[in-house]
């Protein structure tokens, strides 16, 4: 999640790679970036709620 916020905060559109196609978000939003550590549980929860409508 690092990668996607730090790509987040890089003006412009990421060329290429994992994050190709993110686009900058304005605001500073993203500009402090903290490691996120998730234990396999809270991966879970994160799985089921993306596959979510």
């Amino acid at each position: 999640m690092g990668g996607l916020f730090q790509a987040m905060n890089t003006m412009g559109v990421t060329p290429a790679g994992r994050y190709q196609d993110v686009e900058y978000f304005n605001g500073g939003l993203f500009k402090e970036i903290h490691p996120i550590e998730l234990e396999i549980g809270e991966l879970k929860i994160l799985e089921a709620s993306a596959g979510a409508d």
